[in-house]
């Protein structure tokens, strides 16, 4: 069954690819993203330094991880990221760069 985003999704995702961009803050803001500073960064930091995890509880899944910066941003921190990126035109971009 086709998703309901599928037809806009892979219309970026070509646009993207021609324009060798690899993440979609760098499509909505090119000015602005760089793949160490994505858009869920500073929540992201601002959540990770409220909490305070044992070492079985530094596990974390990412779900449409895209180009992976958010899994990549908290595995550097320690915790084991499982990431999966469900839109297969996606990964074309994955490919373009490989971080």
């Amino acid at each position: 069954m086709k998703k309901y985003y599928y037809d806009e999704h892979e219309h970026t995702y070509q646009k993207m690819k021609i324009g060798n961009i690899s993440a979609w803050d760098e499509f909505h803001d090119p000015a602005h993203y760089s793949y160490e500073h994505f858009m869920m960064r500073p929540f992201l930091e601002k959540a990770l330094g409220m909490i305070r995890l044992s070492a079985s509880e530094r596990l974390a899944f990412e779900y449409d991880c895209g180009t992976g910066a958010v899994a990549h941003f908290l595995a550097q921190r320690g915790l084991s990221v499982d990431a999966i990126e469900i839109d297969g035109g996606n990964l074309i971009c994955q490919q373009i760069t490989s971080k």
